[in-house]
């Protein structure tokens, strides 16, 4: 005899599952992962537009460099479980030593990279990339405000906040658009040696 197959994902047929509130969700964290995937690329397109593409590559090796690093100091995921079963008081407790130890972490590596950004940079990419180290000292603040933004997000993520998430971020992608547009307009004024 054939199983009869549930369909549903879930084996408690008591479950009640708020399909509204799912879709919010998922809406909102489609529009937030639709503004980060901009948001990562705008730089890139609008550099293109002003600058030449041998500067372009340089900003994309420091970028990318300051982007790993940022990543591999994000403790946020490793919480994401905690984020979700703690009370109130105890998450803000939480949250409050995961910013204290981020910090302790990547303040000394950001010195540390703007120091030695010309050799980390051609030893990495190569000694042609070695002027990207002009373009590592703004972007190495990605290496501390990365962390905590994951944080933020992971903790609003385990408390279904995805609306927030969605506002912060496309708040984030019309922020770096003007940002961008005005570092593009330093860097035409005051050009950096290639």
């Amino acid at each position: 005899k054939k199983k009869k197959r549930s369909n549903s994902f879930f084996k408690d047929k008591n479950l009640k599952i708020n399909r509204k509130e799912i879709t919010r969700y998922i809406a909102f964290m489609s529009l937030s992962g639709a503004a980060l995937v901009l948001l990562g690329n705008t730089d890139i397109i609008m550099l293109g537009k002003f600058v030449s593409s041998s500067y372009v590559g340089s900003y994309k090796v420091a970028m990318s460099l300051a982007a790993t690093l940022a990543y591999l100091l994000t403790i946020s995921a490793i919480l994401l479980p905690f984020f979700v079963q703690l009370p109130h008081k105890k998450l803000k407790i939480l949250i409050e030593k995961t910013i204290k130890y981020t910090s302790i972490i990547t303040i000394p590596t950001i010195i540390g990279l703007i120091i030695l950004a010309k050799k980390i940079l051609s030893l990495t990419f190569g000694n042609e990339y070695a002027n990207s180290h002009y373009a590592i000292y703004p972007l190495s603040l990605l290496i501390f405000i990365g962390p905590l933004i994951n944080t933020y997000s992971a903790v609003l993520q385990a408390r279904g906040k995805s609306k927030v998430i969605a506002r912060a971020t496309i708040s984030s992608l019309i922020i770096n658009i003007i940002l961008n547009y005005l570092l593009i307009l330093l860097l035409i004024i005051f050009p950096i040696a290639e």
